[in-house]
């Protein structure tokens, strides 16, 4: 007997900046097999405005890979 299920994957980062880990761990989303897996990615702080303003935040491409990010 077999059940199906999703495994539900949650990432925990201290904040979404651009850069190696984050970029790493979007190719590990790209990665997931969506049938099979969900993945949450929760951010313990919201990036400096001004920050976001310069470089951009990564926030939306995860999010155009089915991720919830949760901040």
């Amino acid at each position: 007997m077999t059940t199906d299920h999703r495994l539900r994957i949650a990432s925990v980062y201290e904040t979404l900046h651009l850069g190696g880990d984050e970029h790493r761990l979007l190719n590990f989303v790209r990665a997931l097999d969506r049938s099979r897996n969900d993945h949450v990615l929760l951010c313990l702080e919201e990036p400096p405005a001004e920050r976001v303003e310069r470089l951009g935040s990564m926030r939306k491409r995860f999010e155009e890979h089915g991720v919830e990010v949760v901040m």
